[in-house]
């Protein structure tokens, strides 16, 4: 895989491996299916449980994990 650091959004600053075949300049931009990290920062809180169902390289999980704290879950 190869690893980058995300520049803007919700995941700003994070460290994000995905595998070298599977290229989306989304991801580093930190604008990778916006509509849907909206719709996660209006119903994620801290402490929920997420289940990330389809997961696929875990950008969606990673939003989860951030928004759902240390006391939260994620399930992929």
């Amino acid at each position: 895989s190869q690893a980058c650091t995300i520049i803007g959004g919700e995941l700003k600053g994070y460290a994000f491996a995905h595998p070298r075949n599977y290229r989306n300049p989304g991801f580093v931009r930190g604008a990778f299916e916006p509509h849907i990290v909206q719709a996660m920062t209006r119903f994620i809180t801290p402490g929920s449980v997420v289940y990330d169902i389809g997961a696929n390289v875990g950008y969606h999980a990673m939003v989860a994990a951030k928004l759902s704290g240390k006391n939260g879950t994620v399930i992929c």
